[in-house]
């Protein structure tokens, strides 16, 4: 296989991974970027600063805040102030939102844990190594190629 079917292939999953998120958040009425805050948060059990969930989701922190008032303004989330920085946030889940998640996350996780199931231990496994070492490799060789590029 060569670079470019691999890249077609590698796409083409990453997409559908992606629709099905996209999907699941529509389903139960949020947008995706809203749904990745419910999903992020209720899964951590805790609060996040917006500058931290926009790193951990890969979103701009325009998008995050954006998503946070429309939640906060639903009353799934709750602003409070934090101690380190004078402008940081924190965002946490409202009894209103955890029970929403309750509601939504829950299903969602339960089917990826029944699709999980479908795989033994050393596939996971291994998948995981596999998908984080072509992940450590690839950002070295696109760091490289940026440093090259100045």
């Amino acid at each position: 296989m060569d670079i470019y079917q691999w890249s077609k292939k590698y796409s083409e999953i990453t997409n559908r991974y992606n629709a099905l998120y996209r999907s699941a958040a529509a389903h139960f009425g949020f947008s995706e970027s809203g749904f990745k805050i419910l999903y992020r948060l209720y899964i951590a059990r805790g609060a996040a600063t917006q500058n931290r969930l926009a790193e951990e989701l890969c979103l701009s922190k325009q998008t995050v805040n954006s998503a946070v008032l429309k939640l906060e303004k639903a009353g799934l989330i709750e602003l409070s102030k934090g101690t380190a920085a004078k402008n940081s946030k924190f965002v946490s889940l409202t009894d209103k939102g955890l029970s929403e998640c309750q509601h939504c996350i829950d299903k969602l996780i339960k089917a990826e844990s029944s699709a999980l199931e479908k795989m033994d231990d050393k596939q996971l496994r291994q998948f995981l190594e596999l998908y984080e070492l072509q992940y450590t490799i690839l950002e070295k060789e696109i760091k490289r190629l940026l440093l090259e590029e100045e």
